[in-house]
Formats: C-alpha cells, sequence, structure tokens
C-alpha cells in the first residue's frame, strides 16, 4: 500500500483482559505499509484500540490518555486530580505526582500513551517526555516503592511493565506492577496537588488504589 496520511476518528471497542475502561484521542498518522484506525470519545468504553489495516502488525496503542484518582467519593467530577510528571521534567526519575487537571497550556506532561506489550502487559509512556512510568528498584519490590519516570528500555523490564485489573471495581482499575504485583497508589490517601504516587501491596477498599483512564 502506498504511503498515506490519515486523520480518522472512529470508537472501537474491544476486550483487553479483564473489563477495562479507556478511551482515545484524535491521531494523525503515517504508515508505509498499514493504514491506522484511531479511537475517540468523550466517555469511557470497555476498550479501544488502534489496529493495522495490513502488512505487518502494529502495537495497540492507547493515544494522550489521562490517569485520574477516582477521589475520596470515587465518583468522577471536574475535582479529580490526575497522574502528573512534576514540573514537565524530561528527566531520568523525574517525579511523578497528583496534581489537578490541566486542559489549558503544556498539557502533556499530563498525558500518557499506553503501549501494548501483549500478555495483558503494557509500558505507559508519558507524552511530554517520551519516558516510561517506572517503578523504583531502590530497595527492590517493597511496599512504598517510588514511581517515577524514566528512559522506556527495549528490553521492556518489569519495573517499567503494568497490567490493569478491574476485579471487583466496576468500570475503575488497579493498575499493577508487573514487577512485584503491586499497585500504583495516592501515598497516605492525600487528597491533595503534589500527592506522592507510589506501589502498595492491592486491596479492595482504598480509593487511593483505583482509577479512571479517561481522554483528555
Amino acid at each position: 500500500m502506498s504511503l498515506t496520511r490519515t486523520v480518522r476518528w472512529r470508537l472501537a471497542v474491544a476486550t483487553i483482559g479483564t473489563a477495562l475502561a479507556v478511551v482515545g484521542a484524535m491521531l494523525p498518522t503515517t504508515a508505509a505499509s498499514a493504514q491506522t484506525v484511531a479511537t475517540q470519545s468523550r466517555r469511557m468504553v470497555d476498550a479501544a484500540s488502534i489496529q493495522p489495516t495490513g502488512g505487518s502488525p502494529l502495537p495497540l496503542i492507547l493515544i494522550r490518555l489521562v490517569i485520574r484518582t477516582v477521589g475520596p467519593n470515587g465518583v468522577p467530577d471536574g475535582a479529580d486530580r490526575v497522574v502528573d510528571v512534576a514540573g514537565w521534567s524530561t528527566a531520568n526519575r523525574g517525579r511523578v505526582h497528583m496534581w489537578a487537571y490541566r486542559i489549558t497550556g503544556n498539557v502533556e506532561n499530563q498525558r500518557w500513551n499506553f503501549v501494548d506489550l501483549g500478555g495483558g502487559l503494557y509500558q505507559i509512556v508519558n507524552n511530554n517526555s517520551g519516558k516510561c512510568l517506572d517503578k523504583s528498584m531502590d530497595f527492590g519490590n517493597v511496599d512504598g516503592e517510588l514511581v517515577y519516570q524514566y528512559s522506556c528500555f527495549a528490553n521492556h523490564p518489569a519495573n517499567q511493565l503494568w497490567w490493569l485489573d478491574s476485579g471487583g471495581l466496576g468500570s475503575r482499575i488497579r493498575i499493577r506492577s508487573a514487577a512485584d504485583n503491586r499497585c500504583l497508589d495516592i501515598r497516605n490517601k492525600v487528597d491533595a496537588d503534589d500527592a506522592t504516587v507510589q506501589v502498595w501491596g492491592c486491596n479492595s477498599v482504598g480509593w487511593n488504589q483505583a482509577w479512571w483512564i479517561t481522554s483528555p
């Protein structure tokens, strides 16, 4: 197929592991051997995907998504904070924290690309820095390890891989580290800007481990 450039809006629904709620956004693409379908919705759906129509398979990528806390009330609203790279850092070990959701200015440090690597595992890549959401291994696989951004490694180490678990949470999800199965967690349930993001043993009751994944 000849080289093409396409900007297309389409909602595609699929199943990714368990019931995952995600939405995509408009994506301009160029592909030598395949057109790419970009996903679009302003509301959460079961799943959305970008799929090739020919040639070699392409990774499924969920583009420019927002990772929102459900907040103490467990209900999506305008007060929900989002996972954010502090100060638009592009450095390795750049701090990942919670911050008020923004729709103006440079918002790309609050936008994340989910790259499907198969087997239910994802790299979660910051759209501003191009670096991966990374579980620190400074102290090994323990509760309280920080989560920051780091250059994505081609060999896909487990501390840069995440899987998405909706068991018992309805439309919300847990984001679990492939390194130790711990959950992405807001430290001490702090509902404020600059709250620390870490991993902690998963539980069924903590709002600080429950997330919405939405489009901007």
